[in-house]
């Protein structure tokens, strides 16, 4: 599980992020199905390349970015029921705050993946924002 939720944060499907990694996709398959587990000195160089292009790898940066995330798909959500077309503006902020290199739209679709995801685990308490009333 460890492999797809790096992976997610990417925003890459399992064949480009085994490009980016340089790693045969055989091996993201097996390992985000739980098959077989990589080696731990995998996974920490997959994580030392991935700190490296500025992605959140230990526990607590990943806390940090699943909350900003649903944090911001939240204001955009709350955005366009208000009839706002402020997505990008919101995105632009959000890529400036973290020093994110991708596209706004590369950044969104990391954003929705992370948010759906969260709201699916709820490993944060991600569901409560289902009870958000937007104004």
């Amino acid at each position: 599980m460890v492999i797809k939720q790096l992976r997610s944060y990417t925003g890459l499907s399992q064949s480009k992020f085994a490009r980016y990694l340089g790693i045969p996709v055989a091996n993201i398959q097996r390992w985000e199905q739980g098959t077989v587990n990589p080696p731990e000195y995998v996974l920490g160089l997959i994580k030392k390349v991935m700190e490296n292009d500025g992605y959140p790898v230990d526990d607590e940066k990943m806390k940090e970015f699943n909350i900003a995330c649903c944090e911001t798909c939240g204001l955009i959500i709350s955005d366009n029921l208000k009839g706002g077309k402020n997505k990008n503006k919101i995105l632009q902020e959000y890529k400036e705050k973290y020093k994110l290199k991708n596209s706004t739209d590369e950044i969104f679709k990391i954003i929705k993946s992370v948010f759906h995801e969260k709201l699916a685990n709820d490993k944060y308490g991600i569901n409560n924002l289902k009870q958000v009333k937007y104004e």
